[in-house]
């Protein structure tokens, strides 16, 4: 049985992989986790790449329709000591994203257009630098309550 969220995460990994301006910087690395060496630690030799943060998924029905807003976060990795290099990745993830209608499978429909609503930098000494872009929506259960 599919998911909402599920479906939703499978169309964002997508859009993104199949977006020309992301895909000229990470290739297909567009992960549903952090890619991890044999200890379990972000594997920067596989750097520049995206994965899927947290995704949160508050309910919201209408008198027929089971609905989800989903809020999404969307982390971008390189291994440059700058900042210019993975801003300029999630400016890419942005332009990827922002304002567009995904094609969700298994019964699923966005119902509002993705929207970004934040974005910033970690900074964390032990990782690779990253940055993230959060986005939100609506998306729909095609079939009305029974």
């Amino acid at each position: 049985m599919s998911s909402a969220i599920g479906e939703f995460v499978i169309a964002l990994r997508a859009a993104l992989k199949a977006d020309a301006g992301v895909a000229a910087i990470v290739g297909a690395k567009v992960f549903d986790v952090v890619p991890g060496d044999k200890r379990g630690m972000p594997d920067d030799a596989l750097a520049p790449w995206i994965y899927i943060g947290p995704v949160s998924a508050p309910r919201s029905e209408d008198e027929c329709l089971r609905a989800w807003a989903p809020r999404v976060r969307i982390y971008c990795a390189t291994t440059d000591f700058d900042r210019q290099s993975v801003w300029a990745l999630a400016d890419a993830v942005d332009a990827a994203l922002d304002q567009k209608t995904l094609t969700l499978a298994n019964g699923f429909t966005m119902a509002s257009a993705l929207r970004a609503v934040e974005s910033g930098d970690v900074i964390d000494p032990l990782s690779p630098r990253l940055a993230y872009c959060d986005f939100t929506c609506t998306i729909y259960r095609n079939t009305p309550f029974q």
